[in-house]
């Protein structure tokens, strides 16, 4: 059965580069037809396009090129990448090795529904949300547990929900009547807020102030084009809420456990927000921006970097991430395996630990969280992710992890070794007891900036607790009291004379 692309559409609606291009739907006529020469053409360029990085292109790219004589190897290459890179379901894997294994075949390729099941971590412990979108057919959505496609919103309704930046009105005007009057709606330069939250338009004015902070951030310090479009964000009270919500606008059946996920084609986040608190929306705008034209990230950098910002603050113009409670999962369960090697050599059944248990799960996740922050606190981060991101796929070995290594030890410009040393002892120094003087300038600080600490010390009362998790809640800050090497250096961010 032939598979319709909505993802073509949707190109179309965001703004296509690439002027007299086709479209992906009819792209995919000229591979059912075995025009395999222009399908290589076609989708070369497409796939530079926005949104134009996913699995349905790479197989008809891979497929394509197993079939057009002298560009096998390449063809190998593709199927290679599509098993590392991408989330599939057991059955499509078997497809695509099965394809891969046909490379040098005349026959005619398997047409493939994808569905793959992304986990993209949350807010809090034990929190998932999601990115999805359709890609053609009920169920066959980008997306899975706790989220399942259980009914198809036509693609033309999806394109009706997006605005140009200069439709602002418009925008406004339709998610006021998609959501009721009950809602409060706000319009920012990349952003439209929904509310059913309860929000004041204060409160959805100071929220849409830090999204725009955060994408401009992104967009600057990871080279990303953003969408043309307005971004629409959905605010909802509760889990109930947002399952209700899900259902009617994405037609998903949200699970109990979620409180977030992005959907790809009305170019949406939904999230349960009852307050300023916006770290889940952080995490799923990454996820959203970064796949506009990095769609094949490796499951470390992109699971790594949205769950970096989803506690993070910003400090003028640079949004730092900070430590966070995936620490905590580290010292409790991470014994050195897996290593940085290994972990960046990881395709997604990999990276979720299928067929393994949660707290492994929990550990991969939280060890590339923590190895991007270290690359982060390090100003290796920037420079790691466009050289993984630019790498062509024919420049690829077929061994992920000497790939991620080479790459990364080029944008480092050190050894892995050393990186991997570097590392350790970063994360040793995080979780160490702070020493008495060490406490003592917190205090000092904390003094300065008006938190009554109590006295200058050394010693961490009851007082100094409390100030702590004052300054904490002021500073978007995990509020947990604890003293340690993060606090130091919030607080000399804070301060032009360093501790």
């Amino acid at each position: 059965m032939t598979i319709r692309i909505l993802l073509a559409s949707l190109v179309c609606a965001l703004g296509s580069s690439a002027a007299n291009a086709s479209t992906l739907a009819e792209i995919k006529q000229f591979w059912v037809d075995r025009d395999y020469p222009r399908v290589i053409t076609e989708l070369l360029a497409f796939r530079d396009d926005i949104f134009g990085r996913n699995v349905e292109v790479d197989y008809l790219l891979a497929t394509s090129l197993c079939r057009n004589p002298g560009d096998e190897d390449l063809g190998e290459q593709f199927f290679q990448h599509i098993l590392q890179r991408y989330q599939l379901s057991e059955a499509n894997r078997v497809t695509v090795e099965n394809e891969r294994r046909q490379c040098r075949t005349p026959t005619q390729p398997v047409q493939i529904a994808f569905l793959t099941n992304r986990s993209t971590g949350g807010g809090d412990a034990g929190v998932r949300g999601k990115m999805f979108y359709w890609i053609g057919g009920q169920n066959r959505a980008i997306g899975g547990d706790p989220l399942e496609a259980v009914m198809e919103i036509p693609q033309q309704e999806l394109a009706a929900r997006l605005f140009n930046q200069d439709q602002a009105a418009e925008a406004v005007a339709a998610m006021q009547q998609r959501l009721g009057n009950r809602a409060r709606v706000h319009a920012a330069t990349h952003f439209v807020l929904g509310s059913l939250s309860d929000h004041a338009d204060s409160d959805l004015h100071y929220i849409a102030g830090l999204l725009e902070s955060a994408l401009q951030f992104e967009v600057q310090s990871f080279d990303i084009r953003p969408p043309q479009s307005l971004i629409s964000v959905y605010l909802v009270p509760d889990a109930w809420s947002l399952r209700k919500q899900g259902e009617k606008l994405h037609g998903l059946k949200v699970g109990e456990g979620a409180i977030g996920y992005s959907f790809q084609n009305d170019l949406s986040l939904s999230a349960v927000v009852t307050g300023p608190n916006v770290g889940t929306l952080k995490h799923e705008l990454t996820h959203l921006l970064v796949r506009t034209y990095f769609g094949d990230a490796p499951p470390w950098l992109d699971e790594g970097l949205a769950a970096l910002y989803e506690v993070s603050r910003q400090e003028g113009d640079f949004l730092r991430g900070l430590p966070n409670w995936r620490g905590e999962v580290l010292q409790r369960y991470w014994r050195g395996e897996p290593g940085i090697a290994e972990l960046l050599g990881m395709n997604w059944a990999q990276f979720d630990a299928e067929h393994r248990s949660m707290k492994q799960q929990a550990v991969n996740h939280a060890l590339a969280r923590y190895w991007i922050l270290y690359l982060q606190d390090n100003d290796l981060l920037e420079a790691v992710y466009r050289a993984i991101r630019d790498q062509k796929v024919s420049r690829l070995s077929g061994n992920a992890s000497a790939d991620m290594i080479s790459l990364t030890e080029n944008a480092a410009g050190r050894s892995f070794a050393r990186l991997e040393s570097e590392f350790n002892q970063w994360l040793q120094d995080l979780n160490r007891a702070l020493s008495n003087a060490e406490v003592k300038l917190i205090q000092q600080r904390l003094t300065e900036l008006g938190y009554a600490p109590g006295p200058v010390d050394g010693l961490i009362g009851s007082k100094t607790i409390r100030a702590v998790k004052k300054f904490q809640a002021e500073n978007g800050l995990a509020v947990d009291g604890k003293l340690d090497a993060n606090l130091i250096r919030v607080l000399q961010n804070g301060n032009n004379n360093p501790f």
